[in-house]
């Protein structure tokens, strides 16, 4: 990681474009929401918008490359601070521009934010187990060495809560977070293809065989996705079948013996796969084939 400070706000307010020293800070009170915002700014909001709310920044700091201001302290009213890590606004990294936006916002011990759920950084401090009851779905992780909750983070809800333990003072400080939620994107499936054959002869002797091919969005074939189908009969009846996609993408099903002169059609109900759901309207869902 290359790090470059810019020392004095003076200098960051000219590097960021400012043309003086803003009177603004960070509000020193208020209500942060999860994945949303911070007292007087979004998430997403541009650094330009940033600067307007809490002023010119103590200092920034490069992360990714040199001179990217990826990362910048703002004072907050009554004392401590708060940091902004900016990307560009295509995602990209930042390129200490007025357009770079605002990619998650953090706040430290002695700064009395307090989150949707009513936990602020004293509470982060004194009871942690408070903080997961009030985010009972977030990951938590503990020191090590004294066994203490260190970080509760909540991927879903975008909010990171870090009580850091400090060997050499006995002392635990607290930092908190807040980012965009991450959201688990299903894979999309389809079927692009149903192929029924039929072969043999006579009431013993005829066979049919299905392949349901099922692929991601990209075409590629997809293994191990339970294909759930029913067979339908020449006289009306059907049988309920279940096979699993092969490593080629196929879920093979097949009738042999005792089949009658007639239409048979095999009918996808449903395809099942962990983080992943079925595009039916983009899927063939049944292939009909007449046994002669």
């Amino acid at each position: 990681m290359n790090i470059k400070n810019v020392a004095g706000s003076a200098l960051c307010a000219l590097l960021l474009g400012g043309g003086g020293i803003a009177a603004a800070q960070a509000p020193g009170q208020g209500v942060v929401y999860e994945g949303v915002s911070a007292p007087g700014v979004n998430l997403g909001e541009t650094r330009a918008g940033v600067t307007a709310s809490y002023g010119a920044p103590n200092y920034c700091q490069s992360v990714e490359v040199s001179g990217d201001l990826a990362s910048c302290a703002y004072p907050v009213e009554g004392g401590g601070q708060v940091s902004v890590r900016y990307r560009g606004a295509d995602g990209g990294n930042a390129s200490a521009s007025d357009g770079d936006v605002a990619h998650s916002i953090r706040w430290y011990s002695g700064v009395q934010w307090i989150t949707s759920q009513g936990v602020d950084a004293q509470l982060a401090l004194d009871s942690p187990q408070d903080v997961i009851a009030a985010y009972p779905d977030a990951q938590v992780t503990n020191n090590a060495l004294t066994g203490d909750v260190y970080r509760i983070a909540d991927a879903a809800q975008g909010i990171d809560i870090v009580r850091a333990f400090d060997v050499y003072s006995g002392r635990t400080t607290v930092h908190m977070t807040i980012f965009s939620p991450v959201v688990d994107v299903p894979v999309t499936l389809v079927i692009p293809d149903i192929e029924l054959s039929a072969s043999g002869s006579g009431y013993r002797g005829r066979v049919v065989d299905g392949a349901v091919q099922v692929q991601d969005a990209l075409g590629q074939s997809v293994a191990g996705a339970s294909v759930q189908a029913s067979w339908n009969f020449p006289d009306g009846t059907t049988r309920e079948v279940l096979a699993v996609t092969q490593d080629d993408g196929a879920a093979q099903f097949q009738l042999d013996g005792g089949l009658r002169r007639g239409l048979y059609t095999l009918e996808v109900s449903s395809v099942e796969l962990d983080g992943a759901a079925l595009d039916a309207s983009a899927s063939e869902l049944l292939a009909t084939i007449r046994v002669r």
